[in-house]
């Protein structure tokens, strides 16, 4: 863990605590992404476990590693968690002396109980605005999941030219640590993409997931 960071661990506990179950707290070390988190509050993700999961277009940015961000942070931007639902995320970038973001201080609040309250209340008033914000959400969730689709593929595809069985799979299962496949309609992207059919998919996810379980 990169010590510069441990000062940060006591905020992820205080921040908890004052802001409640509806907001996850994660401390992010950027040095090893597949075990980034080093503190976690509110949340089912616990220390040692890898940046991949909510998609976001922070998450699109590191993985194709631009970590030169020049915003000291940024609030309530668009994502989805890793069980699929809409989240308002604000990020704090931790940088070092060369300005490098070392770390992430990520807020991610569920406002899905809220939602629900608001659906009913406009139900009885015979409103609708509670679907169009939905609408929105997810298109601009979509795109974030489609770039991150190609950007990944292309860039395997300049690495590894033939595309053997073994490497699709090896990109699914990747596509798959990085939470894509929570957001509607990725499947037949990737399906198409790799020319490989949806049951292939499907089949090797199952696979993936009682190999992990």
């Amino acid at each position: 863990m990169n010590t510069r960071l441990k000062p940060y661990i006591q905020i992820v506990e205080f921040l908890g605590k004052v802001l409640g179950k509806n907001f996850e707290i994660i401390l992010h070390d950027l040095e090893n992404l597949d075990g980034s988190i080093i503190a976690s509050a509110n949340s089912t993700r616990k220390i040692g476990d890898s940046f991949w999961g909510p998609i976001s277009s922070i998450s699109d940015r590191i993985s194709n590693n631009q970590l030169d961000f020049e915003q000291d942070y940024i609030i309530n931007y668009d994502g989805f968690s890793k069980a699929g639902k809409p989240v308002k995320f604000s990020t704090f970038f931790i940088k070092d002396e060369n300005n490098k973001t070392i770390g992430l201080l990520g807020i991610n609040a569920d406002y899905s109980d809220l939602e629900i309250i608001k659906e009913k209340v406009d139900s009885l008033l015979n409103f609708d605005m509670m679907g169009k914000s939905e609408n929105k959400d997810l298109d601009s969730i979509e795109i974030i999941a489609s770039n991150i689709i190609d950007n990944t593929i292309n860039e395997f595809k300049d690495k590894n030219p033939e595309m053997s069985l073994d490497r699709k799979l090896k990109l699914i299962e990747d596509f798959n640590r990085k939470g894509v496949f929570l957001v509607k309609g990725t499947v037949q992207k990737i399906a198409k993409l790799l020319d490989i059919s949806e049951p292939s998919i499907y089949r090797y996810l199952s696979k993936i997931k009682d190999t992990s379980e």
